[in-house]
């Protein structure tokens, strides 16, 4: 993860939005300093990378919320956003904490829920990918690979949880560990392996019990006493067959002779019902005979229905004929009657004629003095709004005279007000005023920088006293390692001369000596060891040479500062005037500013009385013009309005020349009007009724004369058709209408009783025939008596199904002996194959879990880890302790399960291990750093999935003596060499002098903090 940008509003010391640009701040630079004074809000930035990533601050302990400003106001929302990338994608996540904000409308206050939103940064397009905090936090963990856990662990090393890995319990260290290395896995792949024993075991279990189960319920032990049962059955069943089948042989006999009797006493039977059936069925036929007859009377009036049907046509003609002559006659006599009424009406309009010409020629008369009328109105108007204008007028020469009034009383007291402010006395005591301030600030600034200088070589002298000390401990050190560099060279020395003596024998002359008896011969020593010793004494004495080289160089530097130091407070000190206290200097200074700002203020007045007084005379200026504009424009609507009031005067007296009788002419001209149109409409319609009656008396006429002489055609024609119809039916046989009538039959019947007489003929020719074959067949037999025979047949089947039943459950229970058995013997199989993977499963649970006496699977496993990440931590640990100190591994157990999790500081100097609580605060921060870097790179190598290239570390170097703070920054630049972003919090100096041309300063201001890049 490589942060791009992060945005901070409202967020910590950090009032307004303030915007920190990894990217274009650090310029390609991988290691940097974020520096400032103690509460400035450095670790904040931290605490803003996790919120905004996590919704959770560096550090556990400190609350969210806190993380609003106090600096800032209600109206500004806090929020985080933060730009990073990740394997060549970019996205930004912006976070909002749950704060109280003001409503939309400005009125009160409402609550805002937390809000986030992550995007992916596509050709610098922003596309949400996530929404709402589970979303996006899950989402975080995917695409970075750490929990807020695991960040704050291997990215984020939070001030006051950065010794957290170094100093935890064995549990603490197991769960941190199987948080870092998701070794969670493995605690699923133990319970599946504990799960499965369990389950495999009940198996096992479940399979056994059935198998007892079946036996019990055989009564039986074993599968050999079921196999005998079966056997036992099997013989059983055989002797069953052989007497069924007898009895079988027997049965068939009797049912052979049974039969024969059986047909001999169905044929009697069958010729006695058939004789009974043909005498019933002939009974009937007289009644059949009757059916016949009206059958055929019916098929004669049938062959007549074409001519019937013709007579009852015309007759249904003749009668509307008759219907629609009626009709016609009544319309054409009532055509005739409105007729006249319409005739008589136009004789009375047609009187009314001359009346008509009169109204006319006065209509003409009443036009001509409406046009005047139109005239007078129109002037009326025109003299009602100049009355108006002109008492408008009247009002607004008031309302002017009263504006120039005012104006002169406004500009007597402002003229009163602007001789009270003496401008150039005020202007005056100002520049006084603002002098002595000036001077004042500046003697305040040269104590402080005096104070200031004072402390500084105050802190100076301290830390030159402890670099001398230092440099007598370095010159001792070298003095004592000498010493045993001496030793080990002796020891070398008499090691060099047991090799010359070893091959010695007596009588040979020794190389050393030329001694032929060799009473004392040297002996041997463990070269290697002395050896290394020599080498890491040597090595030793150069690193105290060269501490105790960076030691004076310190000393030579402090001392040059610190002279450097007393020149500046002498010049600072030649500045300062005779005034030194500095309390009340900064109240005289309050004092002053306060006078400063009354002066303005006044000043300030003095030019708003004079510009307004200006004002005031302007404004009397214009409201003069505009009231001589006003009485010129006043006379001239009054000349206007005696012109219009002449000209009314004429009109009036032309309407009191013309006779309208005191009526409106416009009302009297309508009345005229109208009375017109009406007349000629009412003479139009009647003309054009008259019309359409003439028309439609001449048509019903003709239609009457048409419908009579039809009329009486067809009733010629019906007269003739009833004679014919009457000749028809006699030929038939039928005597009159009323015999010829009463056999009519409906086509329904009809056929209804030609079935009845077709189905009854074949019926009785059927029952004569069945009657007549079955006689001769029976040849005179008669009934015989079968009961015994059946009594015998019934009693043999009866012990049949006796024995049947005895066969089937004999049959039914060989065969269920048999599945058992089958089953038994399956089960029997598959106990056998289970049991033996339930015992192979069960050994692999107890092996994984531990319980077989030997250490747990995931145990071993992150015992393992912790071996490599000691190995990689050992590493850099090594440099920074200057080759002292060295993690191990303890084999140690807690009693409550976990073991092998312990870590001790093995101590070069004491030969022993020594536990990590006894280290002091620097070399515990070194050993931390140590431990975190390994972790991390461990991390990377066994997840490659996630990327390691930023890591910061918060505070700790303040406790490092400058050789440590050396190996440190060292070590540090190592993993800058590898291409990750080191990131340092820290307030010491020394770093900030060291990283002087890359850091990020954060500065507090009285308006909340600030933060800045300053990259060289």
């Amino acid at each position: 993860m490589k942060p791009i940008v992060l945005q901070m509003t409202a967020f910590g010391p950090y009032a307004k939005t303030e915007t920190i640009d990894f990217e274009t701040g650090l310029k390609d630079r991988k290691m940097f300093l974020i520096h400032g004074a103690t509460g400035a809000g450095k670790t904040s930035i931290l605490d803003g990378i996790c919120y905004a990533l996590y919704g959770v601050l560096s550090v556990k302990s400190r609350a969210l919320t806190s993380i609003r400003s106090d600096f800032s106001t209600i109206e500004t929302i806090t929020s985080v956003e933060f730009t990073f990338e990740i394997r060549t994608k970019r996205y930004k996540i912006v976070r909002k904490p749950k704060q109280v904000k003001i409503k939309v409308n400005g009125k009160g206050e409402t609550t805002m829920e937390q809000d986030v939103t992550l995007y992916e940064i596509i050709q610098n397009e922003e596309k949400p990918i996530a929404d709402g905090v589970r979303p996006v936090n899950d989402a975080i963990i995917e695409i970075i690979g750490f929990n807020a856990d695991q960040f704050r662990q291997v990215i984020i090393l939070p001030q006051g949880e950065f010794r957290k890995v170094l100093e935890a319990s064995t549990k603490e260290r197991n769960e941190i560990l199987a948080d870092l290395f998701e070794t969670a896995i493995f605690d699923r792949f133990e319970k599946f392996f504990l799960d499965k024993s369990k389950s495999v075991g009940n198996d096992v279990k479940v399979i056994e019990q059935s198998i007892n189960e079946k036996l019990t319920s055989q009564s039986v032990t074993n599968t050999s006493e079921l196999q005998k049962l079966i056997d036992d059955n099997t013989v059983l069943l055989t002797t069953l067959d052989s007497e069924l089948k007898q009895n079988n042989e027997i049965l068939s006999l009797k049912k052979e002779n049974l039969k024969i009797i059986e047909e001999n006493n169905k044929l009697v039977s069958e010729l006695e019902i058939a004789e009974r059936e043909y005498k019933t069925l002939f009974s009937k036929s007289d009644y059949f005979n009757d059916l016949k007859k009206s059958y055929d009377s019916g098929q004669k009036v049938k062959s007549l229905l074409p001519y019937e049907e013709q007579l009852i046509s015309q007759k249904n003609e003749l009668r509307e004929l008759t219907q629609s002559i009626d009709m016609c006659r009544t319309d054409l006599n009532s055509k005739k009657e409105k007729l006249s009424e319409i005739q008589a009406q136009l004789s009375v309009e047609n009187a009314k004629k001359n009346d008509i010409e009169q109204m006319k020629i006065r209509l003409e008369k009443i036009k001509s003095l409406i046009q005047k009328e139109d005239e007078q109105t129109i002037l009326i108007k025109q003299n009602d709004g100049l009355i108006k204008e002109l008492k408008e007028l009247e009002a607004s020469l008031q309302t002017k005279n009263r504006g120039i009034d005012d104006c002169k009383v406004a500009i007597e007291n402002l003229s009163k007000k602007t001789s009270e402010l003496d401008k150039e006395t005020l202007v005056s005591n100002l520049n006084r005023l603002s002098t002595r301030h000036k001077e004042i600030k500046s003697n305040i600034e040269y104590l402080h920088q005096s104070l200031e200088i004072q402390d500084n070589i105050k802190k100076a002298g301290v830390f030159l006293e402890a670099e001398k000390k230092k440099e007598k401990d370095s010159l001792l050190q070298i003095e004592l390692l000498e010493i045993k560099l001496a030793e080990k060279n002796a020891e070398l020395f008499k090691q060099s001369a047991f090799h010359l003596a070893e091959h010695l024998e007596n009588g040979q002359p020794c190389p050393v000596c030329g001694a032929k008896e060799h009473p004392a011969v040297a002996k041997a020593f463990e070269v290697n060891n002395v050896e290394v010793d020599i080498k890491k004494i040597t090595v030793n004495i150069s690193e105290a040479k060269k501490i105790l080289e960076s030691t004076r160089v310190k000393i030579m530097e402090k001392s040059g500062v610190i002279e450097s130091y007393k020149g500046t407070l002498s010049h600072v000190n030649a500045l300062l005037s005779k005034e030194s206290d500095i309390n009340s200097l900064e109240s005289e200074a309050i004092t002053i500013a306060r006078e400063i700002e009354e002066t303005n203020r006044k000043i300030e007045d003095s030019n708003k009385n004079t510009a307004l007084l200006e004002s005031r005379k302007s404004d009397e200026e214009r409201l003069k013009g505009e009231k001589e504009t006003l009485i010129e424009k006043n006379n001239k609507v009054k000349i206007e309005l005696k012109g219009l009031e002449s000209k009314l005067y004429e009109i009036s007296k032309n309407f009191a020349d013309a006779d309208i009788q005191g009526k409106s002419p416009h009302k009297e001209a309508g009345f005229i009007e109208n009375s017109i149109t009406v007349f000629e409409e009412k003479l139009k319609k009647l003309f054009d009724s008259e019309k359409k009656y003439l028309a439609e008396q001449s048509v019903l006429s003709g239609q009457f004369e048409a419908l009579t002489k039809n009329h009486a055609e067809k009733e010629k024609k019906n007269i003739a058709d009833k004679e014919e119809f009457v000749n028809r039916y006699t030929k038939l046989g039928f005597t009159s209408d009323h015999d010829y009538w009463s056999k009519k039959i409906d086509e329904k019947t009809l056929i209804e009783y030609e079935k009845q007489i077709n189905n009854f003929n074949e019926q009785l020719l059927l029952k004569e025939s069945q009657f007549s074959i079955l006689h001769k067949q029976s040849g005179g037999k008669t009934i015989i008596d079968s009961t015994q025979l059946i009594n015998d047949i019934n009693s043999i089947q009866t012990g049949i199904s006796e024995k049947l039943q005895e066969k089937g459950s004999i049959s039914k229970t060989v065969e269920y002996q048999k599945k058992e058995f089958q089953s038994i013997s399956n089960l029997q199989l598959n106990y056998e194959r289970v049991n033996k993977d339930w015992e192979i499963i069960d050994s692999l649970s107890k092996i994984i879990s531990g319980k077989s006496g030997k250490v747990p699977f995931k145990s071993y496993l992150l015992i393992t880890i912790l071996d490599e990440v000691l190995v990689t931590s050992n590493e850099r640990l090594k440099i920074m302790s200057k080759g002292r100190y060295v993690f191990v591994r303890e084999d140690s157990n807690d009693g409550k399960g976990y073991r092998g999790l312990d870590i001790a500081i093995f101590d070069s100097e004491t030969g022993k291990n020594r536990s990590v609580s006894t280290l002091s605060g620097g070399e515990g921060f070194i050993a931390s750093l140590s431990l975190a870097m390994g972790l991390a790179d461990c991390i990377q190598s066994y997840c490659g999935s996630r990327e390691m290239d930023t890591i910061f570390i918060d505070e700790g170097f303040g406790s490092l003596d400058p050789q440590s703070l050396d190996k440190a920054i060292k070590t540090l630049n190592e993993i800058n060499a590898q291409g990750r972003l080191v990131g340092i919090i820290s307030h010491v100096e020394e770093l900030k002098t060291r990283f002087n041309d890359c850091r990020l300063e954060v500065m507090k201001t009285n308006n909340g903090s600030k933060a800045e890049f300053f990259v060289f």
